[in-house]
């Protein structure tokens, strides 16, 4: 079973950002570079699986107004 994202988007950001600046920095070994790199590829992958679950949940809100279930300013 899959856990849960517990960060949000803006946290799963501010890591990548980290990751990057530390890939950046010239004293990194190539082991703490492909640590970095699997780290920030794992971060890339659960906001993006974050920002699916948001699109989902703003395409439902569209698909209930659209369908009468709230009403819109129009």
């Amino acid at each position: 079973m899959k856990a849960e994202n517990k960060k949000s988007i803006e946290e799963y950001i501010a890591d990548l950002s980290e990751i990057a600046e530390r890939l950046n920095q010239s004293d990194v070994s190539l082991d703490v570079a492909v640590a970095l790199y699997r780290q920030g590829m794992e971060a890339a992958k659960n906001a993006q699986e974050l920002l699916h679950r948001y699109e989902q949940e703003i395409e439902i809100i569209g698909n209930t107004i659209n369908e009468g279930g709230v009403k819109s300013d129009e």
